[in-house]
């Protein structure tokens, strides 16, 4: 009988070699002296992981156990934003994301993936963990208006005659090339 003490093995990079068992009826059999035991694939989350038990001495044959390694958290990981305000110009502003988890940098669209906002005000960074990771971790940025004063405005070249009446002439406001609607 092998049992496998594998709850709680997280994906952390590192190999995981979870304490065997080994019992022939009540007997507790020893490493080394009856049996042998070799792990494998047993560093990355969603593979299956294995341990192989060959007998030795008095005992022989092999006998094979899976176990589980867990995606980690991604709110365990490190993710940094290397710009927090930005000037909303009508262009997609994006800060660059760098999210790492124990001395490694985790890969976009592999490991995680974020959405981002480009409207002017508080924009949200939302990092999903994929493959080895799991959850969600949020960041935030500002996307500050741009300033009227850096905006092209036309008023219609028409001429009005003083007449007493209202006068209402076409005023268009452009930024970057692209007219912005009132």
């Amino acid at each position: 009988n092998v049992t496998v003490a594998d709850f709680g093995l997280v994906y952390d990079g590192t190999v995981k070699e979870p304490e065997v068992t080994v019992k022939y009826g009540d007997i507790l059999l020893t490493e080394g002296v009856d049996y042998t035991k070799k792990f494998s694939n047993n560093v990355e989350a969603g593979n299956t992981a294995k341990v192989t038990i060959t007998g030795m001495g008095d005992y022989e044959g092999q006998v094979e156990k899976t176990f589980s390694i867990y995606s980690a958290e991604i709110e365990a990981a490190d993710v940094a934003v290397d710009q927090t305000v930005f000037v909303a110009d009508g262009k997609v502003k994006k800060p660059n994301v760098t999210v790492t988890h124990a001395g490694e940098t985790l890969k976009v669209n592999t490991d995680y993936t974020f959405a981002k906002n480009v409207l002017p005000g508080r924009a949200t960074i939302t990092v999903t963990g994929k493959g080895k990771y799991t959850g969600k971790v949020v960041k935030y940025y500002t996307l500050n208006a741009t300033h009227i004063s850096k905006t092209d405005i036309t008023v219609s070249a028409e001429e009005y005659v003083t007449d007493g009446t209202e006068k209402t002439p076409a005023v268009s406001v452009a930024y970057n090339g692209k007219t912005l609607k009132s």
